[in-house]
């Protein structure tokens, strides 16, 4: 089903059913949506060189990658999804044999990479006479306490809440599990998935502070929303028609979520349960 993909199928979702348009309109000052501009572009240069390997795609890989960790370190983990862009042990096998064999045009992609990185590094240099900088003194993950359940369905700021179509996602994996033959493909997303929403959720504060949803997430929305995409493609009409139904039923959820975020009804940091039921869907003044 890879082979057939294309981003597109998951633009309009991508936008309209998730706060990445909020992220677009409302408050672009923060990276998001930058870096989600960066890992989608990562992710089609990604695909065509698992497909066919050449310089120009390994080139274009390398320096979105550098363009990814430039906007957001931590962001450097989408390289781990390169496995589920493969779809086949045989396919990720013959693309690291490539690297080996053509070891000129790696080397040349490692310094295009590091060279985009390095942009910060230099002007880290020349503000502080450091080469490296960590400006969040006083924070950092706690890996042994990741807030996973808080970070994915909390009423506080939880993922799957305020982002409901990516639950769909979720249950196409499991359902393409069931697979043989798109066994590998699902279990390298599932794999992705589980170590990102860790380490996100392994930050001190997972709420992330004044934010509409779990901001950090929307960086990889097109490649969250991909699994969904892909069981769309394989099922029947009728199934097909329901898949979208239900997507599509996620946009004015979002679109009102947002408006209501930014009218301070839903609150920038503090909603509880109590007050997500209060309001929810409500538009009036007095709220």
């Amino acid at each position: 089903a890879l082979n057939t993909l294309s981003l597109h199928d998951a633009l309009p979702i991508s936008v309209f059913g998730t706060p990445l348009i909020y992220y677009s309109t409302a408050e672009p000052s923060f990276s998001h949506v930058y870096s989600f501009f960066s890992i989608s572009a990562f992710l089609v240069y990604a695909r065509r060189y698992l497909l066919q390997p050449r310089f120009d795609h390994l080139l274009g890989m390398a320096l979105f990658l550098g363009l990814t960790v430039l906007l957001r370190q931590v962001n450097i983990l989408v390289f781990f999804v390169l496995p589920f862009l493969a779809g086949s042990a045989a396919r990720l096998g013959k693309a690291l044999r490539w690297l080996v064999q053509h070891p000129f045009q790696t080397v040349w992609t490692g310094f295009a990479f590091a060279a985009v990185v390095g942009i910060q590094c230099w002007l880290w240099y020349r503000q502080t006479g450091h080469w490296i900088v960590y400006s969040y003194q006083g924070e950092s993950f706690d890996f042994a306490h990741p807030q996973w359940l808080n970070f994915m369905v909390s009423f506080r700021k939880g993922w799957l809440l305020y982002t409901p179509v990516a639950v769909w996602s979720v249950v196409a994996i499991l359902w393409r599990i069931r697979n043989r033959e798109s066994r590998f493909e699902s279990l390298s997303w599932l794999g992705f998935f589980l170590l990102i929403t860790y380490v996100f959720s392994s930050w001190w504060a997972w709420e992330y502070g004044a934010s509409f949803g779990s901001r950090v997430m929307v960086d990889f929305t097109a490649l969250i929303l991909l699994p969904f995409i892909l069981w769309i493609r394989q099922q029947g009409r009728i199934l097909k028609m329901l898949g979208f139904a239900c997507a599509l039923a996620c946009v004015p959820l979002n679109a009102i979520q947002a408006w209501q975020y930014q009218n301070y009804i839903l609150h920038w940091d503090s909603m509880t349960r109590e007050g997500y039921f209060k309001v929810f869907l409500k538009t009036e003044d007095r709220y």
